[in-house]
């Protein structure tokens, strides 16, 4: 959390990024083609203009199939000028990529932005999934989300499960995907 808030600071993000993600697309070009990477997007890099033109060039430069690229953004980077977001992810899921909305529940989560979204992926923050078992709040909020996503046709990522409960939690109700964190 500090490096990449000093990376943004300092503008830098914008250039690690880019570096980070030619370096993951290289490395990941001599995995199985099942797999994927996530690549996250902070919230400063995706305000920038020229994000689109840099993941396509990435991709294209190195022969990387598109499919094979999540790429993760802040629920509150989409928030700020919705519009220009939709328009960015629309753009983004045109290349061929999925998109995720990442740390869902921790902003102003609205479900008619939800459902105008383009997205594939679902990730339920950890501040939900870390009580799950312990406060009735976050289960049902969970359940809900969980439910929400599939009715949407939404892959669902529970973010922050460390514990057996957790896991066996998020698994009876559906959930696709765990992440740790």
């Amino acid at each position: 959390d500090v490096f990449i808030e000093i990376a943004e600071d300092c503008g830098q993000i914008g250039v690690l990024g880019q570096s980070i993600l030619r370096q993951a697309i290289a490395a990941a070009l001599d995995w199985d083609s099942r797999y994927t990477i996530s690549f996250n997007i902070s919230p400063l890099q995706f305000q920038d203009p020229r994000l689109v033109h840099q993941i396509e060039e990435a991709l294209e430069s190195s022969g990387f199939d598109p499919r094979r690229l999540i790429v993760e953004v802040t629920e509150n980077s989409v928030i700020h000028d919705f519009s220009v977001a939709r328009a960015k992810l629309k753009d983004l899921k045109k290349l061929g990529v999925a998109v995720a909305l990442d740390d869902f529940g921790t902003g102003y989560s609205s479900l008619s932005y939800l459902k105008r979204l383009p997205v594939n992926v679902l990730k339920i923050d950890q501040s939900f999934v870390r009580d799950v078992i312990t406060d009735q709040d976050d289960a049902a909020l969970t359940k809900a989300i969980i439910a929400i996503s599939h009715n949407l046709s939404l892959e669902v990522v529970a973010e922050g499960v460390e514990e057996q409960a957790q896991l066996d939690f998020v698994r009876d109700h559906g959930c696709d995907y765990v992440q740790g964190y």
